[in-house]
């Protein structure tokens, strides 16, 4: 028994309920062929009709959408199997890509053998269950999906004015009237040596409390290792 005979997709497939009373015709299984072919039997049987008539023609599918090699249609009514027809042009020459390869339940068909990036027209052709080809849909322009978008160029910062050299420090300390100040990056400490008088490079150092404390060095301090430490040459 079924209570729902539900139609094809307007884009692509059959409307899915998801009930068990449901039926697609033809079938969308094996099994639900057999079922679907015996109730069309005794249908006509109720009306005195035995063996039932041949299947009818399938009317044209309709070709909805394509997208990279994916091609998608609206299926034809009593079509068990479709072919699918690819060319160049509109008018043809036309080569059979897919023989009776697809049914409704395997949209969007994907055409493997396509060469990217050629526009290509397509057409789709339904089978009845007696094997016979019905009419064949419109010709579909089929477009080269565009690529990936040219990424925006990496921004290239401007030329820093100072050098910083890890683990480095001069020895004296903050000797030659050159101090100290605080700076919360090794940035700000670096400015601020380019814009003191007796500074030659600085030392910037991050404290535990999370601020961050400058040394100036003169230009003739000698310099050592030290960890923790960058050192700033700012071009002056």
């Amino acid at each position: 028994m079924y209570w729902s005979l539900f139609p094809h997709g307007d884009q692509r497939g059959f409307v899915d309920h998801g009930d068990s009373y449901t039926i697609h015709y033809p079938g969308a299984s094996p099994v639900a062929r057999a079922t679907a072919q015996q109730l069309r039997t005794h249908a006509f049987a109720m009306r005195g009709i035995a063996p039932p008539p041949p299947a009818g023609a399938c009317p044209a599918p309709l070709v909805t959408s394509t997208a990279g090699t994916f091609v998608s249609w609206r299926g034809a009514v009593g079509a068990a199997a479709y072919n699918v027809e690819r060319a160049a042009a509109a008018t043809g020459p036309w080569s059979n890509v897919c023989a009776g390869c697809a049914t409704d339940m395997d949209t969007p068909w994907e055409d493997a053998s396509r060469v990217p990036g050629k526009t290509v027209w397509y057409r789709v052709q339904g089978i009845n269950l007696d094997g016979k080809a019905g009419a064949i849909s419109p010709p579909f322009k089929s477009v080269p999906s565009p690529g990936p978008p040219t990424p925006p160029p990496t921004p290239v910062p401007p030329p820093s004015s100072c050098t910083y050299v890890p683990d480095t420090d001069c020895s004296g300390g903050s000797g030659g009237g050159a101090g100290e100040a605080a700076a919360a990056t090794k940035e700000e400490c670096c400015s601020l040596c380019k814009e003191h008088t007796n500074c030659g490079s600085s030392i910037f150092q991050q404290q535990a409390s999370g601020a961050g404390k400058c040394f100036f060095k003169p230009s003739d301090c000698t310099p050592i290792s030290k960890n923790g430490v960058i050192a700033c040459n700012p071009k002056k």
